[in-house]
């Protein structure tokens, strides 16, 4: 089976102390991906979840009642996994807000498994549901590692889903092969999934895939990443820059790299991006006025 392979880096710990680098099968939706992204670091899924990306939010269905001013809401269950490009985030729990920062390896990997989802190695045992407040006193500093009793005083708990015998376990090894054991299709996700699709009907969002629709969207991402290109190669990489920074959508390093002219020239596409650029110029109504781009 061929896999995404993605690593998962919690927001609020340094470096290197939580995270998972997983494998994900490559067709995964991000209903399911979501839910055994939370089982891969110990959620119990008591609470519900959400992508984003830029100004897009991938959404449980019961999330879409209230859209937010100024973002756009997708229900997760019609978009793959692949479709978020090599960067987004992945927010468990909006109360404590279990927020982690994914990053997308260039090459798939081809692995002899079945397993939709497999953890090659990590950091930190896992979230501590409800509890996070806890996790962040362990995190900067201000519990004893070796603390092994619970201080209602400061409000520090031991979590009721991660088993620990005092706080610094958090940092203990993954057993990496007994992460993998482990089958999250419960009956319990199964129900889920429907409970997903029947919400999503009565608020009248498409259950099913609307191809043209993402067709569309693909095309005008397209369209987003040549006029990225070119602004970054014909006019300022420092423009493009600027642009990326305030809608946050694309990797720099994807376009703004010192052969991407040259590639563009050698492969005879400069001219042609360039030519689609401006004659669909209207549709970018993203672009901010501050860019000048002439006319063709």
């Amino acid at each position: 089976m061929k896999y995404i392979k993605l690593r998962a880096d919690f927001e609020h710990a340094e470096k290197g102390r939580f995270y998972r680098v997983i494998l994900v099968k490559e067709d995964i939706d991000l209903l399911e991906f979501g839910w055994r992204f939370v089982c891969a670091v110990h959620g119990e899924m008591e609470h519900l979840f959400q992508f984003s990306k830029g100004k897009f939010y991938f959404q449980p269905a019961d999330f879409m009642k209230d859209a937010m001013p100024g973002f756009e809401d997708r229900w997760m269950g019609c978009y793959k996994l692949e479709e978020l490009g090599d960067k987004f985030d992945f927010t468990y729990d909006m109360g404590d807000g279990w927020d982690f920062h994914f990053k997308a390896y260039k090459k798939r990997v081809e692995r002899d498994s079945k397993a939709p989802l497999i953890v090659l190695e990590g950091a930190g045992q896992g979230i501590w549901e409800d509890n996070i407040g806890s996790l962040y006193a362990l995190l900067d500093g201000e519990i004893d590692p070796n603390l092994d009793e619970e201080d209602e005083d400061e409000g520090i708990y031991f979590p009721w889903n991660v088993h620990i015998e005092k706080f610094g376990d958090f940092d203990k090894p993954l057993d990496i092969e007994r992460e993998n054991e482990i089958d999250y299709m419960t009956r319990e996700m199964k129900n889920y999934f429907k409970h997903e699709k029947q919400v999503a009907k009565e608020l009248g969002v498409d259950v099913k895939v609307d191809e043209e629709k993402r067709k569309a969207e693909k095309d005008r991402r397209t369209i987003y990443e040549a006029f990225l290109v070119l602004l970054a190669t014909y006019y300022e990489p420092e423009a493009a820059l600027s642009y990326i920074d305030a809608y946050g959508d694309f990797d720099a390093s994807a376009f703004l790299t010192n052969e991407m002219e040259k590639i563009l020239k050698e492969e005879g596409l400069f001219e042609k991006l360039e030519q689609a650029v401006h004659r669909l110029k209207p549709a970018l109504s993203e672009t901010p006025k501050h860019f000048d781009i002439p006319d063709a």
